[in-house]
Parts: structure tokens; sequence; C-alpha cells
């Protein structure tokens, strides 16, 4: 029979036999919290870090608690996202300004407003890249929470002789609201006395509000109305056309793939087949406004997947590049296009050609199926209308507003910008000024065909019932 004092001791063990499981489930907890512990500060994100906290013990009040800086001054490291690789997982996990593609002065803009206490002052001198980069949206939503107290672009100035950095000097006041803030472009960097007297009848007013989060464009009040007036009557182009851009070809190695009209020849009279495969080439530099380039070059369209068995004038002539073209090849085989077209088809189409770089609009139609270069976008729509209003004075000035310009003046013409900027419902009251335009042009390529180009630019306002003022506005731009 079990007596009571029995009972007791058989609890007593399971007791004991609780209490070391829990005690054994503890020390594996601490052990791998000692090992986390030991990974962190074994971590590279730590080598040399500077623990602002422990140099300044001024930001903590006398309990401990952080308070922040009065004042954050500095010009972050101007470091590109490829070089960082290794640290992105922590970035991504710690700051609401990641971006994948987002170099890293982004991270010590949010770093040093984030260090501040509130209504502290933050001035960096850094990129302007953020304002329409696509990796600088996040950035561009965490700023418009804080108070934008100005910010001054230096546009392609060297400033830094060193560097192609295109800066501006952005200053924000922790934590605070304010719908407007004070802007200015810098056209140079000699000044009779000092940047801040050179600035007095520069500086304009911005609404921070109508700024849009694929990008901000720093102008007046005047201008950003006129801005939204277009974007609220008009419609995305790309929605327009679809999302029908596409690029021209890379081919990886031009030297092999790019022939004149004499190796053209050559070939198909070695072998006629050679003929399927030769297309014409444009070059960026061909595309002039409404010309209708005649190619002197052409392209090997060695294409994916092809039989190049069948075409033996063609495969002898690449086999001269064969060493290189196989350091080139990647994942296909060393005879064919690096970037090969898996739909040349497009090509084949009547379509709007445009260089990706440039200082103007130039934009023409082409209707001879040529190929182009990488460096040549197109559109995949043949109106004539749509070609007259890209090349007005206001699809110009909304896209020199909206877009990044490069040393020189000139502009790059990204998929992303143009898809953005607003197109009149229906272009087709364009149609016949510019058939007029493409026929003189097609007659005589010098030929002044600005009297009809400005009926097109009156035409484009009254779509957009622009008034005189805002007609102003545009040519003061794009003259």
């Amino acid at each position: 029979m079990m007596t009571n004092q029995t009972k007791m001791f058989e609890m007593s063990k399971r007791e004991k036999a609780t209490w070391n499981k829990k005690l054994e489930k503890l020390s594996k907890e601490s052990k791998k919290l000692e090992t986390e512990i030991r990974e962190i500060k074994d971590n590279k994100i730590y080598e040399n870090a500077f623990e602002w906290r422990f140099e300044f013990p001024e930001v903590l009040d006398n309990t401990g608690e952080y308070v922040g800086f009065d004042v954050v001054i500095g010009n972050p490291p101007y470091i590109r996202q490829e070089s960082f690789r290794e640290i992105k997982p922590y970035l991504e996990n710690s700051y609401k300004t990641y971006s994948g593609t987002a170099d890293l002065y982004v991270f010590f803009v949010e770093r040093g407003i984030s260090i501040l206490k509130r209504k502290g002052q933050f001035i960096y001198i850094l990129p302007n890249k953020w304002m329409r980069a696509g990796y600088g949206k996040n950035l561009r939503a965490y700023l418009q929470e804080q108070n934008i107290e100005s910010i001054i672009d230096f546009g392609d100035l060297p400033v830094f002789e060193e560097a192609i950095t295109y800066p501006c000097i952005l200053k924000v006041e922790k934590n605070s609201n304010n719908n407007y803030f004070k802007s200015a472009v810098v056209e140079k960097l000699s000044f009779e006395t000092n940047l801040t007297d050179y600035l007095l009848d520069k500086i304009f007013q911005v609404d921070s509000s109508l700024l849009q989060s694929d990008g901000w464009t720093l102008t007046n009040l005047s201008v950003q109305n006129l801005l939204e007036k277009l974007r609220n009557n008009g419609i995305p182009l790309g929605e327009y056309v679809n999302g029908n851009f596409f690029y021209g070809i890379k081919t990886g190695f031009n030297e092999a793939f790019v022939i004149d009209e004499a190796k053209k020849e050559q070939l198909i009279l070695e072998d006629p087949n050679s003929g399927e495969l030769i297309k014409p080439f444009l070059a960026g530099r061909d595309i002039k406004r409404y010309l209708s380039p005649q190619s002197n070059k052409w392209i090997i369209l060695s294409k994916r997947g092809i039989d190049i068995n069948k075409y033996p004038a063609i495969y002898n002539h690449l086999k001269n590049f064969e060493e290189r073209l196989k350091k080139k090849a990647g994942g296909g085989a060393w005879y064919e296009l690096q970037a090969s077209p898996g739909d040349v088809e497009k090509f084949e189409e009547v379509k709007i050609m445009y260089p990706d770089i440039s200082k103007k609009m130039n934009f023409i139609l082409d209707t001879k199926r040529q190929y182009s270069v990488n460096t040549v976008y197109n559109i995949g729509n043949g109106s004539t209308g749509l070609l007259g209003y890209l090349n007005s004075k206001l699809f110009g000035f909304y896209f020199h507003s909206i877009s990044n310009s490069i040393r020189g003046g000139y502009f790059r013409f990204f998929t992303n910008y143009m898809e953005a900027c607003p197109v009149p419902r229906s272009t087709d009251e364009l149609n016949l000024i510019v058939e007029k335009i493409l026929a003189e042009k097609k007659e005589n390529p010098t030929g002044d065909t600005s009297s009809l180009e400005a009926e097109i630019d009156q035409l484009v306002y009254e779509f957009y019932n622009l008034t005189e003022e805002e007609i102003e506005i545009v040519e003061g731009i794009v003259g």
C-alpha cells in the first residue's frame, strides 16, 4: 500500500524532471542567443562602425533615453548598389527607403534624418537622381512625411571635378508638416559674390502635394499647375499605345553582325539564302526628326535557335570572329546574337522610332521595316497624328519637365518617362499636316517645314485648351 510520504516523494520526482526539462530548454535558448550576438559582432556590417551614441552622449537624456541631434550635415558616399550586395538583406529589414537598386546614399538620407531630434535640421549634398529614378520612390515617400525646406539642384554642373554626380542640396526639418518648399536650379558655378546671393532671384515655391510618386518635377507653381492640367486632360502614352514599346537589338559584337553594303552583296552572291538573314539596320545617329533614313548598314539576324548550316556564307563570315564571339555567347551558340529578339515580326511593322539620347524631339515614322541597334527605341504604332504630337513643343515641354538631363543638355528617353507622358485621346486631327511634312521631307530632307510644325503646335495647344499665359510657359522653356 502506497503511503502519503511515497506519493509526495514521487510527485517531487516529476517536478524535478519538469524543472530539468525547462532548464535544458533555457540553456539551449541562451546558447543560441550567445551565438547570434557573436555572429552580429563578427558581421562585416559592423566592422569599423561608428557608434554615435557612445561618441556623442549628449544625444541621450539623463535617463539614457535617446533624444537626437540638433543638426545633421553631410556628403554621403556615392557608392553604386552593385558594390554592397552582401548587406542588402540588412538594409531591406532596417530601412523604409529600401529598394534593391538604390545606391548607398539613399540609406544615408534616412539614417541622417532618423537620428535627429524633432524639428532637427538635416542638410546633405547628394546626387539628384533620387528625385526621378525608380529606386528613389520610397525615399520620395519618406521625405514627404518630413518638412522639406529646400532643394537646390545643380543639374549636370561639375560640382565635383573628379566625378559626374549631378548633385543637389537637400534641406529637411524632421517631423514637421509644410506642403510648400523652396527650390532653385543653379546654372553656373562662378558667382559674383556667393551662392546665397546668386539664388535670391532664382528661388521658386514648389507644392509638394502636386509631386508625382513616380518622379518629382521641381518647377514653380504655374508650371506645376500646367503639368497637372495636361495629366488630367490626357491619357498616359503607355496606355495610348497599349504598352507597345521595344528596344532595338543588342548584337553583343557589332563587328561580326553589322555589315556594310559591300559585305551584304558579297554574302548574297556567295549564297542567295544569306538574304533571308540580312536586314536594314539603323543607329541612333540615323534618326532625325520627320526624316525617313536610308540605312547604309545591315544586321545579320542570326537569332537564337537558328540552323546556321543553312547559311554557309554567313557561317564562314562569322567563323572569322568565333573566338571573340564565344567569350560573349552566354547561354547561346557563339554564332547567335547576344540579345536575340524573340519576336522579330515587330520590326517588320510600321513603327515610330526615336534615339535614346537627344537634345530635342527626334521622332520618325519607319515605313521601310528597318531594324535598329539597342540605342534606338521603338513604339509599335503607325499613327502619323501621334508622330506629330510627339514632335510638338508641348510634348517636348512635358518630357523635359519630368525627365533627367545629362551633361551637355541631352535627355535620355527612357521608356518609364515616355510611358507617363500624357497624350490627347485622339491625334487624328494632326494626320494631314504630318503627312504634308513627311512628303516635303521625302522630297527635300533639308526643306523648311517650320510653318506646318507651328500649325501642329497650335492644334496641340487647342487640344488642351491652353491659355495664352500657359502657351508662353511652354514656349519659354522649349523655345
